[in-house]
């Protein structure tokens, strides 16, 4: 198995003590910090924003991934510059493509794909293009309700650096895992898979909700190479032991 690369996000911390939860990840030798940017209107809760951003850069050296949850995804990214990695959802980036009754069977996949990833590569290269000339990799989540393929042309050609499953519903900390999402990540991670061998470009899948020491081994199991973990992570006495749970490692 590769290495499981382990991300807090800071949306499950003591928000009234960051910086001594910033230094609890330093010391579990956690792969980076996941910094939630929500508006309001992409997603109904407001949380993180750029003055919190740059204080957390100026107090540690930790890789931080920034995962927009807003609208117009494209006006944020200058201000988030120096983020190792910068990740918009596709339903923020082609509004409605969530509510667009895709099928969900995997046999009119092809169809749909080719019917739509001129608009899909258009759209996210304007994106991608504008994370890149910041410093950061790209990367391109994708909510509970839209279908794996619609990032199937995004794996295939080299686009994104990044893919972010949901595995809860956007905008909240401390859901329970959609076991469902299973199947997805074992598709996107087989897509990712083929980037790897055909490209030579290493895509990481990323999970995001609902992820402990139950659903860890799960995820990991189909082809994650990436778990963001708030409440586990955060909320245990030991964060160096629950890092190395996720990691599949022994505890201790």
């Amino acid at each position: 198995m590769n290495k499981i690369n382990v991300y807090p996000s800071l949306l499950g911390c003591d928000l009234a003590n960051v910086e001594r939860e910033i230094r609890r990840c330093e010391e579990a030798d956690v792969d980076g910090l996941h910094y939630d940017v929500m508006d309001g209107n992409f997603v109904y809760e407001i949380s993180f924003g750029e003055p919190l951003y740059r204080r957390i850069r100026q107090i540690t050296e930790l890789p931080v991934d920034v995962h927009l949850m807003t609208v117009n995804p494209l006006r944020y990214i200058e201000a988030y510059e120096g983020a190792n990695s910068i990740t918009a959802h596709i339903e923020a980036l082609i509004p409605g493509i969530d509510m667009m009754n895709l099928a969900h069977d995997d046999e009119c996949s092809d169809i749909i794909t080719e019917r739509m990833s001129d608009k899909i590569n258009r759209t996210t290269d304007v994106f991608f293009n504008a994370v890149r000339a910041v410093g950061a990799k790209t990367g391109i989540a994708i909510s509970p309700n839209t279908p794996a393929y619609i990032l199937k042309t995004l794996c295939e050609t080299n686009r994104a650096d990044i893919v972010l499953v949901m595995t809860v519903e956007p905008g909240k900390g401390a859901q329970q895992y959609i076991n469902t999402m299973t199947h997805k990540i074992m598709n996107i991670s087989a897509c990712a898979a083929n980037a790897r061998r055909i490209l030579k470009h290493d895509i990481q899948v990323c999970v995001d909700g609902g992820i402990n020491s139950t659903t860890a081994g799960k995820v990991c199991e189909v082809g994650a190479t990436g778990i963001v973990a708030g409440s586990f992570l955060f909320g245990s006495a030991d964060m160096s032991k629950a890092v190395k749970v996720l990691r599949g490692k022994p505890a201790a």
